[in-house]
């Protein structure tokens, strides 16, 4: 992609996303799975999973197959379908305490599963004594960005939540993570969102909705991102997904920096006219003076959500502006109208620019803004 002035490298993200089996296997008779009597391994006290030896475990319906992976420098113990040819890992045990060189173990040690690396440091463990049921501890239970078939995500159960990678080749959780939350009138809520978005960001589902594009289970809802593999290719296909554009899901104000803005043709570029490119980031183009700016305006934009608000008492652009003006610290102002649509169509964002920039137009554009010091913003 071609930026017209690239503050940073924006990192995608693997975002989380729900699979469904390889066609033409057959689905596990149970939905849970069990690294016992794998058929090309066993892990037992006396015989651990090592790295250095490349074995995996498979389970008895050879429908999945768990070993420690290698991305980029650093080492993971993960799980993926058995007949997956991209290897696309669907689950990982240690991805925030990555093995740092190429040794580690999982083993049974006084009634823990643990990984260990070369100098015997823990690096993940988790507890087997107390349970009461067949399984002991199970990964469907904690599920990481994926959800697989027999996972689910409950409003019952918040502690599970599925949580993104920071990139592609970085298995860390990221900024976007998605939970299921029961609204007191019984409306079931998706969330996909970073630790400073507000709750107005998540998207409404229903039980009337395809069953090819989102699978609930008893008011679970099940799935960000859709995706399923080829019966002959094996190539894995996105079916459907949510926020789909990279000004979405990079957050409010993270994706792009100060004096900037996304959109979906340009992921990131600078205000022409207001602010240019300098060692990496946009500043403004030319100092303000607080009483000699001005402001110009920018249409079809997402309003930042850490403005301040003032409610009922301004009703006009003008007014707007001129209580602006009187704080030389705001940087920016918009005007909401509360009976119309925040989501279609985006809202005009007005930008403090210095006069003597007011012969530079803006370019017209559409897309997101993300980043400035101050945003009142009224509501009529």
């Amino acid at each position: 992609m071609d930026l017209l002035a690239p503050i940073r490298t924006i990192q995608n993200p693997k975002y989380p996303n729900i699979t469904e089996p390889i066609p033409e296997m057959p689905r596990p008779s149970s939905t849970k799975e069990s690294c016992g009597g794998s058929v090309s391994s066993t892990l037992s006290i006396t015989e651990p999973l090592e790295l250095s030896k490349n074995s995996t475990l498979v389970s008895p319906n050879k429908l999945f197959e768990l070993g420690f992976f290698q991305s980029q420098t650093k080492w993971y113990l993960g799980k993926r379908w058995k007949q997956d040819t991209d290897k696309t890992i669907l689950w990982v045990a240690n991805r925030n305490v990555p093995l740092l060189e190429s040794y580690g173990v999982l083993k049974f040690m006084e009634n823990n599963l643990v990984i260990l690396n070369e100098s015997r440091d823990l690096i993940w463990s988790r507890n087997l004594s107390g349970s009461v049921t067949r399984y002991v501890w199970q990964s469907f239970d904690h599920p990481t960005d994926t959800l697989l078939p027999g996972m689910k995500l409950d409003p019952v159960e918040p502690s599970k939540h599925l949580y993104s990678w920071v990139t592609s080749d970085d298995t860390s959780a990221g900024d976007l993570w998605l939970e299921i939350t029961n609204y007191p009138d019984g409306i079931i809520a998706i969330y996909v969102m970073n630790y400073i978005m507000d709750t107005w960001n998540g998207f409404l589902f229903n039980e009337n909705i395809p069953q090819q594009q989102l699978e609930l289970n008893n008011g679970a809802m099940r799935g960000l991102r859709y995706t399923h593999v080829g019966p002959r290719d094996n190539v894995w296909n996105l079916s459907w997904s949510i926020g789909a554009d990279a000004c979405y899901w990079g957050g409010i104000h993270e994706t792009c920096g100060s004096y900037s803005v996304c959109s979906k043709n340009a992921l990131c570029h600078c205000i022409q006219g207001v602010s240019e490119m300098l060692e990496g980031g946009c500043i403004t183009r030319t100092p303000m003076k607080c009483e000699e700016d001005i402001f110009e305006e920018l249409q079809k934009m997402k309003l930042p959500t850490n403005g301040e608000h003032t409610n009922g008492s301004i009703y006009f652009v003008e007014d707007c502006e001129k209580v602006s003006f009187e704080n030389c610290d705001c940087k920016s102002f918009g005007l909401v109208e509360s009976r119309k649509s925040q989501c279609i169509g985006g809202q005009d964002l007005y930008i403090r620019a210095a006069a003597s920039d007011n012969e530079k137009k803006l370019v017209p554009m559409e897309g997101y803004t993300w980043h400035f010091q101050c945003s009142p913003v009224s509501e009529n």
